[in-house]
C-alpha cells in the first residue's frame, strides 16, 4: 500500500493510491516462466480500461528504463511474469526511458496485429527477456 505522502521521481509512469484486488481472474494469457501468450482482445480490452494503469507503480531506474516498486496481485503485469524490482529497459528491441517512448510503445502495442514482441528487463541481478506471442 502507497502512503499518501510518498514523493515519486518525475517521470513515473504508473501509479495509484490504493491497490484492489477484486478484478474477476485473467483468461485469454498463458504462459509462465518467460514465454507467455496473449490474445489479442484481452490485451485490447485491458489497455482501454482505466484500472489498467492502476495496477502497478513504475517509477524512472537510474541506470536507465523503469523500476517496477509494486504490481497488484492477479493484475494483467503479474499474469504476464512482471515482478517487483524488475527493471524494464525495452520492449520489442525499443527501448523506453522517458514518458515519450512509454506512450510511443502503448500506442503501438493497441494498434498491433500480431507478433512476438520480447519484453527484456533486469531481474535479480541478471538480464532476462520475457517473451510475449500476440494472437
Amino acid at each position: 500500500m502507497l502512503k499518501d505522502n510518498l514523493a515519486l521521481p518525475e517521470g513515473s509512469i504508473i501509479t495509484s493510491p490504493q491497490y484492489r484486488n477484486d478484478a474477476p481472474p485473467l483468461a485469454g494469457i498463458r504462459g509462465s516462466g518467460s514465454n507467455f501468450t496473449v490474445e489479442r482482445n484481452t490485451l485490447t480490452q485491458q489497455m482501454q480500461k482505466p484500472e489498467f494503469l492502476t495496477q502497478a507503480l513504475m517509477v524512472p531506474n537510474a541506470g536507465g528504463g523503469f523500476l517496477v516498486r509494486e504490481i497488484q496481485p492477479g493484475s494483467v503485469y503479474e499474469k504476464l511474469g512482471v515482478r517487483t524490482g524488475d527493471v524494464i529497459r525495452s520492449v520489442n528491441g525499443q527501448p523506453i526511458n522517458n514518458m515519450e517512448e512509454v506512450m510511443k510503445l502503448y500506442q503501438q502495442l493497441g494498434a498491433s496485429t500480431g507478433g512476438q514482441p520480447g519484453d527484456r528487463d533486469h531481474r535479480g541481478g541478471r538480464t532476462e527477456s520475457l517473451q510475449y506471442n500476440i494472437e
